[in-house]
């Protein structure tokens, strides 16, 4: 199934958030 624009705007949203933790 290809990734829905919600899927993907959550998707970034938790990367942004596991670099945010990370820096």
């Amino acid at each position: 199934m290809a990734p829905t624009i919600r899927d993907v705007a959550i998707r970034a949203k938790v990367a942004q958030s596991t670099v945010s933790a990370v820096l």
